[in-house]
């Protein structure tokens, strides 16, 4: 859709002419391109692929709302570096009790997995 990042108007002239027009939201195609065959061939049932899963549409959807609110403002303002970083911990603590909860249960914490 040639949607290029807009630059503050602060920065230097050089800085503008070579951040003008870089693509945003191309996070997108590699989401696709990740979340379609993960649905496809893994064996859902497994806590682990979920909790992949969730992450990477977690952190995705952070960036999607920072790019879009850049993009719908027509401004480099999206997320605030600090909102962004909450969420972020947000997710990852979600992501991290999750793996714990799902390590203690398998008994997982003392065990080396060496795929055959």
């Amino acid at each position: 859709m040639q949607i290029g990042q807009y630059i503050r108007e602060r920065r230097p002239a050089r800085t503008i002419r070579k951040k003008a027009g870089t693509p945003t939201m191309g996070g997108v195609l590699i989401v696709l391109s990740t979340v379609v065959p993960t649905l496809l061939w893994p064996i859902l049932t497994n806590g682990f692929v979920l909790l992949t899963l969730f992450a990477l549409l977690a952190f995705a959807a952070i960036g999607f709302v920072d790019d879009y609110a850049k993009v719908s403002k027509q401004r480099n303002l999206g997320l605030t570096s600090k909102s962004k970083f909450l969420l972020q911990i947000f997710v990852s603590s979600i992501v991290g009790i999750g793996l714990a909860r799902s390590c203690h249960a398998q008994r997982l914490f003392h065990e080396l997995m060496i795929p055959s």
